[in-house]
């Protein structure tokens, strides 16, 4: 039987422009946001609104790249990052925002890349800023399924 990491990968982004991005945000304004700003740049973008939706996503869909919040009601950011390398490895990459609720900015932000954020933002997030960071993800993703098809994995 093909692992969950194996099945998750495969097929995600072919080697192209285009790549899969799931934005997890408790925030409607934000998703929508985000997803017209990626969908001009010609992703295909997912949407939820927690991050237990976000692994449910994940369970059935593969993504390039997540880009998660980190201040959200249920399973918050840290946690649904956590679940996500724990389940699925170094791939999708991760992008962490936050617009730092009542401690500050950066506090939570860096507190996210120990936690298996590839990327962290802090908010508002301009269209080029997210633009940018999705293409620079999408691009490391891409050359490290490649690497790992060469090797036979």
């Amino acid at each position: 039987m093909e692992s969950r990491t194996k099945r998750h990968l495969k097929g995600a982004g072919q080697r192209n422009d285009m790549a899969k991005v799931l934005v997890v945000d408790d925030e409607k304004s934000v998703r929508m946001a985000l997803r017209k700003t990626l969908e001009r740049d010609a992703h295909e973008v997912l949407e939820a609104e927690d991050g237990d939706v976000a692994l449910s996503r994940l369970a059935d869909t593969m993504v390039d790249v997540v880009i998660t919040d980190i201040l959200m009601p249920g399973r918050e950011g840290i946690e649904t990052i956590q679940e996500i390398r724990e389940t699925y490895g170094r791939l999708p990459r991760i992008i962490a925002i936050s617009g730092g609720g009542q401690t500050g900015k950066a506090d939570f932000l860096d507190f996210t890349e120990q936690f298996g954020a590839n990327r962290v933002l802090e908010k508002p997030i301009s269209r080029d800023q997210a633009m940018r960071a999705v293409r620079e993800e999408v691009e490391i993703a891409q050359s490290a399924r490649e690497s790992g098809q060469r090797r036979g994995r």
